[in-house]
């Protein structure tokens, strides 16, 4: 079977003789073509192999983003053979419309002998224009995907929630506007039990469905509020929106308390916003895993939450440049491996905790400016 590396590579050695001249699934070519033309294809830096153009069934096989050789590939898309998990091309009644608009795409036949488009590696490539692309939301087998450094503008489109089996969202360093759509909060969510193949040829492995594990969003112009829908997505490890504009979820509180349902999540940076309020009551009890927390630059007021002192893997705390007034917790001596603690150019009161002491491993405290 082909397998994918994150960059986006094809390992072709494995491939076995019904793979010859394999074929995309027809909604994954017209969404990468959709994504050329909404993002000034022709001006990419290397759009090697990215001929766009639509013809009839035989002529799209001649030009298509899952040719298996590597002289034909598209940049930076990476895909799956046929009969891997997830597969669902052309299946189904031959009377539906959708099942005649596939076969009119791809030809005639039943079961996964199209493949499916499973990364979209197009980092710092010259994208622009607009990324509002509905279309991406037919990738649903794409499992890693990195547009970040690029120049895209454009809203962050909601269908990008119908994707079933992705790992990694990187959209960090572009232009993106509007709000974070609530439907990311529902990916991965439809995709097919744990236990089951495709159904249709053998063999087909069981395999298990992918969780998204790394979501980035950071040093774009997005605003409004966090959704709160974002905390089903249980499995991140990695959550960034640094330096976007966004605001609180309700007069009082800066972010929704579902967030603290990503007891997974080690990466948490909300820095540079213009987040206002408190933090939830409880937001970091179960979020035992976290080593990072950035918080810094926004406008957050109340205090340091006294979990704090559950977070036992926890080496960075940076909260400066807020508007905390509370007195630090007992708590915050708890934090065993807390490496960097920066609480400077706040508005906090009281004495320092002596339990700060039991902090053995700290090397950097800074409480300037309070």
């Amino acid at each position: 079977m082909a397998r994918l590396s994150r960059a986006g590579v094809v390992l072709v050695a494995l491939l076995g003789p019904r793979l010859v001249g394999a074929n995309c699934r027809g909604l994954d070519r017209t969404a990468l073509i959709k994504l050329y033309e909404a993002t000034d294809g022709a001006s990419w830096t290397n759009n090697n192999n990215w001929n766009t153009s639509s013809g009839s069934s035989a002529q799209n096989k001649q030009n298509d983003p899952c040719d298996t050789d590597p002289t034909k590939r598209w940049y930076g898309v990476g895909f799956t053979d046929p009969c891997e998990r997830f597969l669902d091309d052309i299946v189904g009644d031959p009377y539906d419309p959708s099942v005649q608009m596939l076969t009119e795409i791809r030809g005639a036949g039943q079961g996964c002998f199209a493949g499916r488009i499973t990364a979209l590696n197009l980092r710092r490539n010259g994208l622009k224009g607009n990324f509002t692309v509905p279309e991406l939301g037919d990738l649903e087998n794409l499992t890693y995907a990195d547009l970040s450094w690029n120049e895209m503008g454009g809203a962050i489109p909601s269908e990008l929630g119908r994707i079933n089996n992705i790992q990694v969202i990187q959209l960090m360093h572009n232009s993106l506007v509007g709000s974070i759509p609530p439907e990311l909060g529902d990916i991965n969510s439809d995709g097919p039990a744990y236990s089951t193949g495709c159904g249709i040829d053998d063999p087909c492995p069981p395999g298990a469905q992918m969780k998204l594990i790394e979501l980035n969003l950071g040093h774009n112009l997005l605003t409004g509020p966090i959704p709160s829908e974002l905390g089903k997505l249980v499995h991140l490890t990695t959550f960034d929106v640094t330096n976007n504009n966004l605001t609180a979820s309700t007069p009082t509180e800066a972010i929704p308390v579902e967030l603290g349902q990503l007891t997974k999540l080690q990466v948490f940076y909300l820095r540079q916003n213009a987040l206002t309020g408190s933090l939830p009551a409880g937001l970091f009890y179960n979020m035992t895993e976290l080593r990072y927390v950035m918080f810094q630059e926004n406008g957050l007021t109340g205090g340091v939450p006294s979990e704090v002192g559950r977070l036992g893997h926890l080496s960075d705390l940076n909260m400066h440049t807020n508007k905390l007034t509370e007195q630090l917790p007992d708590e915050i001596g708890d934090m065993v491996v807390a490496f960097d603690i920066r609480l400077q150019d706040n508005e906090i009161t009281g004495t320092i905790p002596a339990t700060i002491g039991k902090l053995t491993r700290l090397r950097h405290l800074d409480l300037y400016n309070n």
